[in-house]
């Protein structure tokens, strides 16, 4: 590489910018400013459509470029634009499509300014994910309770519809519908914890693409994912509440609808957390592409079968296997990543 008296060098044939002009390209945005915000005001447009589960991403995205300082008044112009146009587009639907377009674009905005600020932890996407569980549910009790009903027999009278056409397909299977009858009149609010889950996590992948060559914005890397250690806590409470209310005949059914749908999504916490550490040791074993896919493969399988990962993450939550530095702030490697006291590397 050789200097040339404007301040840039040739390296190779290339000639690049050094010094504080160089600097601040780095820093530069992935869009325009205004091409970020078409991108939110296509992200709105997408959320009003059958591939609303993409929209987040799209609005993520968008909203990251449009803040190349991490500024919250930079990101307002896309997300007003958002909020515009799938209100426009979703009004014919009626109110609670436009709310369910408010609800995409509000966890689009937390997760891209919480990426921009390097805020971005396993515990602020655990509460993201619980925020927009339950702004899915309150939607639609209140749609419920608008038609004269509630949610919770809303559910119970599909499920009964249900029941009665397959038993009249097929008689014989009345034992076992009425039995995955039973499980899904408990775990039905499991389905808004994975369409929640889906929501964010498509949220944060499109911010971690947007983020892509901006060295001052710290990518989360799921080799350095680890729990905060309230979440152990949250579920020695409801492994409580569950066994109370399949012990104790007076409990209310509450009780276990409660404490069994919070063990199911404190599992995907905890599936993370153990996908995590495959992730470290395979990075550790420096395994390829392809071994790494296959390995997440069976890791699922593991999962599905025996709940394999979910236990390795709960158990490094404690034992910390992969000796990361607890209680700061994410670094530029993610290695800091966890919001939680400092534990002994080991």
């Amino acid at each position: 590489m050789s200097d040339l008296p404007n301040g840039s060098a040739i390296n190779g044939s290339k000639i690049v910018p050094v010094g504080p002009r160089a600097e601040k390209n780095e820093g530069r945005p992935a869009l325009p400013v205004l091409g970020a915000v078409l991108v939110c005001a296509l992200g709105g447009y997408v959320a009003t459509t059958s591939l609303a589960f993409v929209a987040p991403a799209i609005v993520a995205f968008g909203l990251v470029s449009c803040a190349p300082r991490g500024l919250l008044r930079e990101m307002l112009p896309g997300l007003l634009a958002a909020l515009a146009v799938s209100a426009a587009l979703g009004a014919p639907s009626g109110t609670v499509a436009v709310a369910d377009c408010a609800i995409v674009c509000a966890v689009s905005f937390a997760v891209a300014l919480a990426m921009v600020r390097g805020r971005l932890t396993p515990g602020a996407s655990c509460i993201v994910m619980a925020a927009l569980t339950a702004a899915h549910l309150g939607v639609d009790a209140l749609a419920a309770s608008m038609g004269g009903t509630t949610l919770v027999e809303s559910v119970s009278q599909i499920l009964a519809y249900v029941r009665q056409q397959v038993v009249e397909i097929n008689p014989s299977a009345a034992a076992q519908v009425d039995s995955t009858v039973a499980v899904l009149e408990v775990m039905w609010p499991s389905g808004y914890v994975v369409a929640a889950l889906a929501e964010g996590i498509m949220a944060q992948l499109g911010a971690w693409l947007a983020a892509a060559g901006r060295p001052e914005v710290s990518r989360p890397r799921l080799a350095d994912f680890d729990l905060p250690l309230w979440t152990v806590a949250a579920l020695v409470v409801s492994v409580a509440g569950l066994a109370v209310a399949l012990t104790v005949p007076a409990a209310p059914d509450a009780v276990l609808m409660v404490s069994a749908n919070l063990v199911m999504a404190l599992r995907f916490a905890l599936l993370a957390q153990g996908m995590g550490v495959l992730s470290w040791f395979l990075e550790e074993k420096n395994v390829g592409a392809l071994g790494r896919i296959l390995a997440a493969v069976a890791g699922l399988y593991l999962e599905a079968q025996f709940i394999v990962v979910s236990i390795v993450g709960l158990v490094d939550v404690w034992a910390n296997f992969r000796h990361l530095v607890r209680g700061g702030q994410p670094g530029p490697t993610g290695n800091a990543e966890q919001d939680k006291e400092p534990a002994n590397a080991g």
